[in-house]
């Protein structure tokens, strides 16, 4: 065996303890054998947990199989396929990733995309849609104006469960409060 060979070993994945500082796994060598408390090098900012069955190459450092170190743990199973040259992506075995695809698309795929911000998020863009509802549990506020549309023929531009506090409106130089009667139904407009 080549002394590259002896310090360059492929194995699979079978334990791994993700709760030491450096994250240690359990692999069954290539070469026979199962290695226990093999660190898993991992790049600085990046983090995964491997499922059982990923493959690693270990390697022994002056050859000193006593002391094995993962340098990457792959895991073909669930890697996206298909990327183009220059594109990157972040995956779970569960189908979740995010892709940064060419032309500048970054393309996430999830259940639930939870952002926790202490302080606030902020979109800089001149469009933000959404597909379906968007659902405020405080206040929503338009600085420049708000435009409410219809859907569906038939459907309600917008409805309000609760009493709407509008103040006076400017309409050709004359103040208006219109107001819709709860009793009623019925419409009035205040022109002054």
């Amino acid at each position: 065996m080549s002394k590259l060979g002896a310090w360059l070993v492929r194995g699979v994945v079978s334990l791994v303890n993700s709760a030491s500082k450096m994250q240690t796994l359990q692999t069954r060598l290539m070469a026979g054998g199962v290695k226990d408390g093999v660190e898993h090098f991992e790049p600085y900012g990046f983090t995964s947990h491997p499922m059982d069955g990923a493959e690693a190459i270990v390697g022994f450092l002056g050859g000193d199989s006593s002391h094995g170190v993962a340098l990457v743990v792959a895991d073909r199973r669930f890697r996206p396929l298909n990327l183009k040259p220059g594109e990157v992506a972040i995956f779970t075995n569960e189908g979740d990733s995010l892709i940064l695809r060419n032309g500048r698309i970054a393309e996430l795929t999830t259940g639930t995309f939870r952002v926790n911000a202490s302080e606030k998020i902020e979109f800089n863009s001149p469009v933000v849609e959404a597909s379906e509802q968007v659902v405020a549990k405080g206040k929503l506020t338009a600085q420049s104006g708000m435009a409410v549309r219809a859907g569906a023929a038939g459907e309600e531009a917008a409805t309000f469960d609760a009493p709407i506090r509008t103040p006076d409106v400017i309409v050709n130089n004359k103040s208006t409060a219109r107001h819709r009667h709860a009793e009623t139904g019925g419409i009035t407009d205040e022109m002054q």
